[in-house]
């Protein structure tokens, strides 16, 4: 766990050293969200679209991020960096974005077809005069062993596929070699990893408890104080949050490839 923890102040010592970079981050990603919100209005295709914007998007801040702290943490990090480097490996993002998509449909698929499959098993069981199976039993089986083997297969999935998008921008990798790229990089630091994912998402909730938690306090004066904590501090707060995010992404996975 020292890599994740080493990467978390490099991340704090980027975002220190690129205010600019940050504030831009921000900006960025509200418009981003914005666009893509409207986007997926369209149904089905309109939804993918959007996601997949998002995640390109956030590739392209990555591989900023990546390219201006090559030599150091506190390398400077410029709009051009984001620019450059977005149009540079958009495609490929683009693709690794599809085929995390792809695992995440295939695993939803399976977990349909494990409810109905136990529940299907139990109907035929009792037409075939199986005692102790009957149909609404074997379909709460079904559902009971789906809901708990489920959130462990999207685990498994979701650690090694975070890592997509490093690989691409940083080792300069292809999409199916970024694959392997991200396996080898749980299987190689299993405990590693699972101590960085578990900061990373602390990190986040901890973020927006803050943001709910000073609004909170501020709607305990008056609604007008909360109503203008929430447009300063949203946007502050959540720009500097996210910028870490992808900063202490991106350094650990350096730590990690040693690149």
């Amino acid at each position: 766990m020292s890599a994740s923890v080493a990467s978390l102040g490099d991340a704090f010592s980027t975002v220190r050293a690129n205010p600019r970079f940050t504030a831009l981050t921000g900006i960025v990603l509200l418009v981003t969200i914005i666009g893509a919100s409207i986007l997926s209005i369209i149904p089905l295709i309109g939804q993918i679209a959007s996601n997949a914007i998002i995640g390109v998007v956030g590739g392209g801040i990555i591989a900023a991020i990546a390219a201006g702290t090559e030599r150091h943490a506190t390398g400077s990090v410029s709009a051009d960096d984001f620019t450059t480097q977005l149009s540079s490996y958009a495609t490929t993002l683009l693709g690794t974005y599809l085929l995390a998509a792809a695992a995440y449909l295939a695993l939803t698929i399976i977990g349909v077809v494990a409810v109905f499959g136990a529940a299907l098993a139990g109907t035929t069981g009792g037409l075939l005069g199986q005692t102790g199976t009957t149909t609404l039993p074997a379909i709460g089986a079904g559902a009971g062993i789906t809901f708990v083997l489920f959130p462990i297969a999207v685990l498994l999935v979701a650690i090694p596929l975070q890592f997509l998008n490093v690989a691409v921008v940083i080792d300069d990798q292809s999409i199916t070699g970024a694959f392997g790229e991200a396996m080898s990089t749980v299987i190689n630091n299993p405990l590693s990893v699972i101590g960085y994912s578990l900061i990373r998402g602390i990190f986040m909730i901890t973020s927006v408890l803050l943001i709910i938690a000073i609004i909170a306090g501020a709607e305990t004066v008056n609604e007008t104080l909360a109503l203008a904590s929430a447009v300063i501090l949203i946007p502050v707060i959540g720009s500097v949050a996210v910028t870490v995010f992808y900063a202490h992404h991106t350094h650990y996975y350096r730590r990690l490839s040693h690149n």
